[in-house]
């Protein structure tokens, strides 16, 4: 069987101990395995397809064992074919495409040696007979002062495909067990890789856990100086380009205001290189002082064209230029809209939740002087006629610590003296009203109004007491009318209600 029967490793051998001591994060180290993976799909995906169909996926899993010191990365990509495995270890040779992710030659072996003593890859390339399996042993290369490595050959199916990279050995750099280091691996894992993975073709699974990316949501809100306006999902597209350089993606406020999720993501072919995660790249050019209103909101993904990036992938190397270019997309959405996104971001005050709680007892305060008398009763009494009592309907239990301040209600009605509270509740997943007798008595009735109801939050009722106060008024005389007419003897009052909880 003729093929490769060693592989060059050829360097000086105190360069080893500059990979290992060199600066560099984990999630970097860890991101270079997975760029040779998808850039291996990325070249082979048509072959890949026309074998396996269509729907076939480049599936990508990074396991770091603490129990048996052990990281592991496989992928069903394309592998790792003859010309490629044989400079694959020999570092600096950089690959002949340095178009695509892995355009260094430098991330697997660097990676390697930077997180382990020893590391071992195996791989057969699609259309090839022949997997080929490398160790990699730092101590005996240095000692021995090694220029090059067995390669252990077996033949195989051609349609066979696959990269196994197994790292023992572990070194201090690599993600420690405790300090959820590998949680912060994970978290950077996902965000640097987040475009591919809502592509569908990109699949991660790092410790058995499939990956997936949630964004942010955005504010949509009037402008701040017109709060009864249109609403506005405060979102700005960019396309901005000049000279060498193109800058395409948007910039967006947060929903709510967050340090950890605001700031920017710069992307470079598709990946995160500066800003995954919590290490948002952050500019006073667009978010203004550190801890300001808009610092803590405006976000954004932006696509790079043009710009080199460092060594370890971590960041661009124009950075210079790139803020001189932040200055004009900058001046071009101010100049293009009165009520641009950096105004909005900087006035626009979403009510807190201690202003939300002090209109919500202002507001149950001016319910609570207000009640039936003996005339309102006597009103009413002429003009309500008898409308449908309400089937029987499980009642949904509500958690002390979400009741509020309850509103109690005594009124005669047709000779008899009925007692009725309404209990205000904040409870997610609850009905808006709901009805209950207290003590079996069809004179005391407990009504419950459900402040955190979608119904209360979509229209913002709860932040404006000119707002709350007439639905609430319009809601507990509904709830009052339901419990007279059970007393008036008609069938199905409660039909009104349940439907109502159903279309809201």
């Amino acid at each position: 069987m003729s093929d490769i029967k060693k592989v060059s490793i050829k360097i000086n051998v105190g360069a080893y101990n500059a990979y290992r001591n060199m600066q560099n994060k984990a999630h970097y180290a860890i991101a270079e395995y997975v760029d040779n993976a998808i850039q291996s799909y990325l070249n082979n995906s048509a072959k890949l397809k026309k074998l396996h169909g269509a729907e076939y996926k480049c599936r990508i899993s990074i396991d770091i064992n603490h129990d048996e010191d052990y990281i592991e990365i496989t992928d069903n990509a394309g592998g790792i074919y003859y010309n490629d495995f044989i400079r694959a270890f020999e570092p600096a040779n950089i690959p002949l495409n340095t178009k695509g992710l892995h355009e260094f030659g430098m991330g697997m072996k660097i990676a390697s040696i930077w997180l382990a003593d020893k590391y071992t890859v195996t791989s057969t390339a699609l259309g090839e007979k022949i997997q080929r399996h490398v160790l990699f042993d730092l101590e005996e290369v240095i000692k021995k002062k090694k220029e090059e490595l067995n390669v252990k050959r077996e033949l195989v199916d051609s349609n066979e495909h696959y990269t196994k990279i197994r790292l023992t050995q572990l070194s201090n750099n690599a993600p420690k067990r405790r300090g959820g280091s590998v949680q912060k691996v994970k978290n950077h894992i996902t965000s640097i890789y987040r475009k591919f993975l809502s592509n569908n073709e990109i699949e991660l699974i790092f410790n058995g856990e499939k990956l997936t990316y949630t964004y942010p949501n955005i504010l949509t809100s009037p402008f701040y100086d017109n709060p009864k306006g249109e609403a506005i999902e405060w979102k700005e597209s960019i396309d901005f380009e000049s000279g060498p350089y193109k800058v395409k993606g948007f910039i967006g406020l947060l929903e709510t205001m967050k340090s950890s999720e605001s700031g920017f993501s710069l992307f470079r072919r598709g990946r995160v290189i500066k800003g995954s995660h919590d290490e948002k790249y952050k500019t006073k050019i667009l978010s203004g002082q550190i801890g300001s209103p808009l610092d803590k909101r405006l976000f954004g993904e932006l696509e790079l064209e043009g710009f080199n990036v460092s060594f370890d992938k971590g960041s661009f190397l124009e950075m210079e230029d790139f803020e001189e270019l932040l200055v004009e997309i900058k001046g071009s959405i101010i100049k293009k809209e009165k009520q641009n996104i950096f105004r909005q971001g900087s006035q626009y005050r979403k009510i807190s939740k201690k202003d939300r709680d002090k209109i919500i007892r202002q507001t149950l305060k001016k319910l609570k002087d207000k009640s039936f008398d003996k005339d309102t009763s006597k009103e009413l009494n002429n003009k309500v006629k008898s409308i449908p009592s309400a089937p029987k309907e499980i009642k949904q239990k509500v958690k002390k610590t979400n009741q509020r301040e309850n509103i109690v209600y005594s009124f005669p009605w047709q000779g008899k003296d009925y007692d009725f509270k309404i209990q205000f509740i904040e409870q997610a997943g609850l009905d808006i009203l709901q009805l209950h007798i207290v003590n079996d008595s069809p004179y005391q009735w407990l009504g419950t109004v459900n402040l955190a109801h979608n119904y209360f939050t979509k229209f913002k009722l709860v932040d404006d007491t000119d707002k709350l106060e007439p639905v609430i008024e319009f809601i507990k005389s509904l709830l009052i009318s339901e419990v007279i007419s059970k007393n008036q003897g008609t069938t199905n009052a409660g039909y009104i209600r349940m439907n109502l909880n159903k279309i809201l």
